[in-house]
């Protein structure tokens, strides 16, 4: 598990990286949750061991994340889900890309999913 900072558009974006699988797991967690719950942490872990890469994340405004409580929206939200994406594609591309989340994060998760079309 490898823990880093992305760039989004409103500073640094605090990840986690399990697995380095040829699939695609983005997990949010909820509102004002941490990717550091450790529900989301073994999520991660069993993703990883069957294949996936696992990216657990501290969205815009909470925890390890740059912003404030004003930042933490369901449009930044969306828009840190969309940045993680594209840098992990940066590297690789993936067979499959899922987008799964916990509470507000499974809200976040299904909009990430129909606003994107591939």
């Amino acid at each position: 598990m490898e823990k880093t900072f992305i760039k989004s558009n409103k500073g640094n974006l605090a990840i986690a990286i399990h697995g380095n699988g040829s699939k695609l797991i983005v997990i949010c967690p909820g509102k004002l949750d941490s990717k550091d719950y450790p529900h989301l942490i073994d999520l991660a872990e069993r993703f990883s061991q069957i294949g996936y890469t696992a990216v657990r994340m501290d969205p815009t405004g909470t925890w390890e994340s740059d912003g404030s409580d004003d930042d933490f929206t369901t449009t930044q939200y969306l828009q840190d889900v969309k940045a993680i994406i594209d840098h992990m594609l940066q590297d690789r591309a993936y067979d499959q890309i899922i987008i799964a989340g916990h509470s507000m994060g499974g809200y976040i998760s299904l909009l990430a999913t129909i606003m994107d079309e591939e």
